[in-house]
C-alpha cells in the first residue's frame, strides 16, 4: 500500500519484487515523486506498464497526507495457426487510478507510522462500476536497521455491479533497511470464508520478497 511519506527532492530509487516486478521512482520536489512499474517481458504475448504521481498535500505535526494517481496499459498479443496459416492479434486496454492516503509518524523521524489508503479504479471502456480498494498498514521499528510491516487489505465494488470482497488480504513481515537498501521478507495470505482461502501448501501465507536501492541525485 502507499503511504503519504515523500523522498527529499532528488531522491531517486530502483525497485524489485519477487524477481518479475521491476520499478523506479524520482522525487521532483519534496513533495512530488513520479513512480513506474512493469514486469519483465518473460513471454512475449504480455506487456504492461504504470505510471503513477503522488504529491504530498498536508504535512503537520505528526500528520501526512498525499493524493495520488496513476495509469495503467497493457497489450495482449495472441497467435493461432489453422494448419494452413498463421493468425496474429493484437488487444489494448488502460486504466486510471485515483486516491488518497494518510499517515500518522508515531515518532519523530517517522521511523514508525501507521497509514490508511483509500484508491479507486477506472477503466478505459466502461466505468458502470468503480471497484475502490481500502488499505490499512503500520510500520514499527524493532531496531536501528529492522522494522516490523503489517497490511491489511479489502475492496468494494460500487455501481451497477456492487459488491464487498469477502475477507481480506494480509500481509505481514519484516523490513531490512540501511541508508539506501531496503529488504522485505513478507508473507500473504488471504482471510475469508469458504473453500477459497485454504492454503494448505503455505498455511502461514505465500512467501513475497520486495528489493529497493535508494540514491540522491
Amino acid at each position: 500500500m502507499p503511504t503519504a511519506l515523500t523522498p527529499p527532492a532528488g531522491t531517486w530509487s530502483f525497485e524489485d519484487e519477487e524477481l518479475l516486478l521491476i520499478g523506479g521512482s524520482y522525487a521532483v520536489t519534496d513533495q512530488f515523486v513520479i513512480s513506474a512499474t512493469t514486469m519483465v517481458p518473460v513471454t512475449s504475448k504480455l506487456y504492461w506498464g504504470y505510471l503513477s504521481w503522488k504529491l504530498q498535500v498536508l504535512k503537520q505535526g505528526n500528520l501526512r497526507v498525499a493524493v495520488q494517481a496513476g495509469v495503467a496499459g497493457v497489450f495482449v498479443k495472441d497467435t493461432s495457426s489453422d494448419g494452413t496459416a498463421t493468425n496474429t492479434s493484437s488487444d489494448s486496454t488502460s486504466g486510471l487510478e485515483l486516491g488518497a492516503v494518510a499517515t500518522y509518524c508515531l515518532d519523530s523521524d517517522c521511523y514508525s507510522h501507521v497509514s490508511g489508503a483509500a484508491v479507486a479504479g477506472f477503466a478505459q471502456q466502461n466505468n458502470s462500476s468503480v471497484p475502490v480498494g481500502f488499505m490499512a498498514g503500520v510500520v514499527a521499528r524493532i531496531s536501528e536497521h529492522v522494522r516490523f510491516v503489517g497490511e491489511a487489505d479489502t475492496a468494494h465494488v460500487f455501481g451497477n455491479l456492487s459488491g464487498q470482497a469477502n475477507g481480506i488480504l494480509a500481509w505481514y513481515g519484516v523490513r531490512f533497511t540501511s541508508r539506501q537498501i531496503g529488504v522485505d521478507l513478507e508473507l500473504v495470505r488471504p482471510f475469508c470464508g469458504g473453500d477459497s482461502c485454504k492454503m494448505d501448501a503455505f498455511p502461514l501465507g505465500f512467501p513475497f520478497v520486495a528489493f529497493s536501492y535508494r540514491g540522491l541525485d
